[in-house]
């Protein structure tokens, strides 16, 4: 079964390389692209449109090795970048729990409207902590896990939490049951 991602992912990085790197920043990643990924990118980006993931990976590891050191942690900041511009003046209501456990209860919500593969569920692991689960993701790499990690540190941060450390503790991407992200802040109501 093929993995598709919703455009507005890809239309975030693009805008990202565009307005870190200049206006010719994205006619590099475009000339590194593999051609494929190149010919599903060549007329721009339609934000409600679905693409293979395989042009969102190879998407994400060309920027990062154009822009980056190669080692996928440009993913990350790419992810923090795009949950800030996505969910900045997004449901004000979460900037006044904050709480990591609230907050992270709607990300598996987020997820479903981003991607049609995978399972997101979160759950509460005491005060200030939250644990996040991707299970079933048909197509894993770890550039999606760098992207995730920096969209869950972006999320939690433009919704008001602070001092939010992100860590995966399991990757599908190297043969675990699933991926599995500990959320934790020092600055977070009691859930």
């Amino acid at each position: 079964m093929a993995v598709h991602v919703k455009g507005l992912v890809l239309k975030s990085r693009v805008e990202y390389v565009q307005k870190s790197f200049g206006a010719g920043g994205w006619d590099r990643v475009m000339a590194a692209l593999a051609p494929e990924a190149r010919a599903a990118l060549k007329d721009g980006v339609l934000v409600s449109s679905w693409y293979p993931i395989s042009v969102y990976v190879k998407m994400l590891c060309s920027i990062d090795q154009t822009f980056g050191k190669g080692d996928l942690a440009l993913c990350r900041e790419m992810g923090r970048y795009a949950a800030q511009v996505a969910l900045s003046g997004v449901h004000k209501s979460f900037y006044r729990e904050k709480d990591v456990q609230f907050v992270n209860r709607m990300t598996p919500v987020i997820w479903k409207q981003y991607y049609d593969s995978g399972e997101m569920t979160t759950e509460s692991a005491g005060r200030g902590r939250a644990i996040i689960r991707i299970r079933g993701f048909a197509e894993p790499h770890p550039a999606l896990c760098q992207a995730t990690l920096g969209w869950l540190e972006g999320a939690n941060k433009t919704w008001g939490i602070e001092g939010v450390k992100v860590e995966e503790v399991t990757c599908q991407a190297d043969g675990q049951e699933c991926c599995t992200f500990a959320v934790t802040s020092s600055n977070s109501r009691e859930g």
